[in-house]
């Protein structure tokens, strides 16, 4: 690459596709400037150091330099009494839990030019040892622990349609696509809906640890399946990107599991009770604006 994927402008940096933080490592050289480059980590830090943050540090993600990792994580206890603590847990009793919605498909997809991005459900999951979860309640005097994921859909559909684009250029070149979709580093939720939505199934888990598949349609549009943290059997997002002229085909990538990453996650044990937060511009939208079916969280790890 000479030219930044996004503006135009000279390419200076190697853009990760997904992130050097979740353990990606396919990138394309020169392929953003620094503008763009500022802009992409804006949206993945929020991710990052948000919801993603219990899992970076328990698995020793979390940054080059090992000063910078936090020493403990917020939990809210719940008591008999019927009262709730919020307070810092140790590591090894934050259940490193994490929550992801479910979206409906792209609005191009779908043929519903109306209705807005759907979060139709959730899967949760706990990352850390659940006997270890509870020693640690059982030592504060507590029955039971709240675990709040504040997903904030702006950079999460961001960083799917980034994902989406990077590795379909990946896959057949700037040059032969076409993008439809508006620049993912600039477009709100509402610009981005039409291209960029989910399954609101689960497909088993992978054997490793992300996984995107690039599918070239009969009709030439170019649709990307994103699925990060595939092992653990998290939801499977979507991109379309665009156009092509490439025969119909399906390109797939995979990051195996490395470094400390668990083959496993664990279900969440009934003294843990999960509750997914869902922003948009700022504010948790409340039940009945996030116009969908909502589904019992997801429990199964089987890979």
């Amino acid at each position: 690459m000479t030219a930044c994927i996004y503006c135009g402008a000279p390419g200076v940096g190697r853009e990760h596709a997904i992130p050097g933080g979740l353990s990606g490592h396919f990138t394309l050289g020169a392929a953003s400037c620094r503008a763009c480059e500022r802009q992409s980590s804006g949206f993945e830090l929020r991710l990052l150091r948000g919801p993603l943050l219990p899992l970076r540090v328990l698995f020793d993600v979390y940054a080059a330099d090992a000063k910078k990792r936090p020493p403990s994580l917020l939990v809210e206890l719940s008591y008999p009494d019927g009262t709730t603590v919020v307070e810092d847990a140790p590591i090894q009793g934050h259940p490193a839990a994490l929550a992801l919605p479910l979206f409906r498909p792209p609005l191009r997809l779908a043929g519903n030019a109306q209705r807005p991005m759907q979060f139709v459900g959730e899967w949760a999951m706990q990352f850390n040892d659940p006997a270890a979860v509870e020693a640690y309640v059982r030592s504060r005097g507590a029955n039971g622990l709240l675990y709040r994921s504040t997903i904030e859909v702006q950079a999460l559909v961001q960083l799917i349609a980034k994902i989406g684009y990077c590795f379909a250029i990946g896959a057949l070149g700037a040059d032969t696509i076409e993008r439809a979709m508006p620049n993912p580093l600039e477009a709100s939720v509402e610009e981005l809906t039409p291209f960029v939505g989910g399954y609101t199934s689960l497909a088993p888990a992978d054997e490793d640890l992300h996984v995107v598949a690039v599918r070239v349609l009969d009709d030439g549009r170019v649709l990307v399946d994103v699925r990060l943290l595939a092992r653990y059997g998290t939801p499977t997002y979507t991109a379309l990107v665009g156009n092509t002229n490439k025969r119909p085909d399906t390109v797939e990538y995979a990051v195996p599991v490395s470094g400390l990453w668990p083959l496993a996650a664990y279900p969440l044990p009934s003294t843990v009770t999960p509750r997914i937060d869902v922003l948009r511009n700022g504010r948790a939208l409340a039940d009945d604006e996030l116009t969908g079916e909502r589904r019992p969280a997801t429990t199964s790890t089987e890979p």
